[in-house]
Protein backbone atom coordinates (compact mmCIF):
# COMPACT_ATOMS: atom_id res chain seq x y z
CA UNK A 1 0.00 0.00 0.00
CA UNK A 2 2.83 2.39 0.80
CA UNK A 3 5.20 1.44 -2.03
CA UNK A 4 2.78 1.04 -4.94
CA UNK A 5 0.86 4.03 -6.27
CA UNK A 6 -2.71 2.87 -6.95
CA UNK A 7 -2.97 5.21 -9.96
CA UNK A 8 -0.46 3.11 -11.87
CA UNK A 9 -1.06 -0.28 -10.27
CA UNK A 10 -2.78 -3.08 -12.20
CA UNK A 11 -5.74 -3.33 -9.80
CA UNK A 12 -8.79 -5.41 -10.70
CA UNK A 13 -11.78 -3.57 -12.06
CA UNK A 14 -14.59 -2.82 -9.59
CA UNK A 15 -17.46 -5.19 -10.44
CA UNK A 16 -20.08 -3.00 -8.77
CA UNK A 17 -18.98 0.06 -10.78
CA UNK A 18 -18.75 -1.86 -14.05
CA UNK A 19 -22.28 -3.28 -13.59
CA UNK A 20 -24.06 -0.19 -12.26
CA UNK A 21 -21.90 2.77 -13.27
CA UNK A 22 -22.11 3.96 -9.65
CA UNK A 23 -19.28 4.17 -7.13
CA UNK A 24 -19.18 1.28 -4.67
CA UNK A 25 -18.97 1.91 -0.89
CA UNK A 26 -15.19 1.49 -1.05
CA UNK A 27 -14.45 3.53 -4.19
CA UNK A 28 -11.38 5.65 -3.47
CA UNK A 29 -10.32 3.60 -0.45
CA UNK A 30 -7.02 2.40 -1.94
CA UNK A 31 -6.05 5.92 -3.01
CA UNK A 32 -7.10 7.21 0.40
CA UNK A 33 -4.95 4.72 2.32
CA UNK A 34 -1.98 5.34 0.02
CA UNK A 35 -2.26 9.11 0.55
CA UNK A 36 -2.62 8.65 4.32
CA UNK A 37 0.52 6.54 4.51
CA UNK A 38 2.38 9.27 2.59
CA UNK A 39 1.19 11.85 5.15
CA UNK A 40 -1.14 13.55 2.66
CA UNK A 41 -4.06 13.62 5.04
CA UNK A 42 -6.21 16.16 3.18
CA UNK A 43 -5.97 14.10 -0.02
CA UNK A 44 -6.65 10.93 1.92
CA UNK A 45 -9.81 12.39 3.40
CA UNK A 46 -10.90 13.72 -0.01
CA UNK A 47 -10.54 10.29 -1.68
CA UNK A 48 -12.53 8.48 1.04
CA UNK A 49 -12.70 9.42 4.71
CA UNK A 50 -12.87 5.76 5.80
CA UNK A 51 -9.39 5.16 4.38
CA UNK A 52 -7.98 7.46 7.04
CA UNK A 53 -10.06 5.82 9.76
CA UNK A 54 -9.01 2.32 8.71
CA UNK A 55 -5.34 3.31 8.51
CA UNK A 56 -5.50 4.71 12.05
CA UNK A 57 -7.24 1.56 13.26
CA UNK A 58 -4.67 -0.70 11.57
CA UNK A 59 -1.76 1.31 13.01
CA UNK A 60 -3.35 1.07 16.46
CA UNK A 61 -3.82 -2.70 16.14
CA UNK A 62 -0.26 -3.28 14.92
CA UNK A 63 1.07 -1.29 17.89
CA UNK A 64 -1.28 -3.10 20.28
CA UNK A 65 -0.28 -6.55 19.08
CA UNK A 66 3.41 -5.59 19.05
CA UNK A 67 3.21 -4.55 22.70
CA UNK A 68 1.39 -7.79 23.52
CA UNK A 69 4.08 -9.80 21.75
CA UNK A 70 6.90 -8.05 23.60
CA UNK A 71 5.22 -8.16 27.03
CA UNK A 72 3.68 -11.59 26.62
CA UNK A 73 0.30 -10.36 27.84
CA UNK A 74 -3.05 -9.78 26.20
CA UNK A 75 -4.86 -6.47 26.53
CA UNK A 76 -8.56 -6.51 25.94
CA UNK A 77 -9.91 -3.57 24.01
CA UNK A 78 -13.51 -2.48 23.67
CA UNK A 79 -13.47 -2.80 19.89
CA UNK A 80 -13.56 -6.60 19.93
CA UNK A 81 -15.53 -7.41 23.04
CA UNK A 82 -19.28 -7.80 23.37
CA UNK A 83 -19.78 -4.04 23.84
CA UNK A 84 -17.76 -3.38 20.69
CA UNK A 85 -20.66 -4.42 18.46
CA UNK A 86 -22.22 -1.01 19.08
CA UNK A 87 -19.03 0.66 17.80
CA UNK A 88 -18.85 -1.51 14.68
CA UNK A 89 -22.58 -1.15 13.99
CA UNK A 90 -22.40 2.62 14.32
CA UNK A 91 -19.32 2.74 12.08
CA UNK A 92 -21.13 0.66 9.44
CA UNK A 93 -24.19 2.94 9.56
CA UNK A 94 -22.05 6.06 9.19
CA UNK A 95 -20.13 4.44 6.32
CA UNK A 96 -23.36 3.55 4.49
CA UNK A 97 -24.78 7.04 5.08
CA UNK A 98 -21.58 8.51 3.60
CA UNK A 99 -21.90 6.21 0.57
CA UNK A 100 -25.52 7.23 0.00
CA UNK A 101 -24.46 10.86 0.28
CA UNK A 102 -21.79 10.30 -2.37
CA UNK A 103 -24.40 8.66 -4.62
CA UNK A 104 -26.82 11.55 -4.26
CA UNK A 105 -24.31 14.39 -4.67
CA UNK A 106 -21.98 12.78 -7.18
Amino acid sequence: MFLVNPAGAPLPECRFHSLTGLPCPTCGMTHSMHAFLHLQWASSFAFHWMGSVLCLLLIFLVLKFSVELVRGSVYRILLFRHQGWFFWGLLLLVWLAYWFGRLLHG
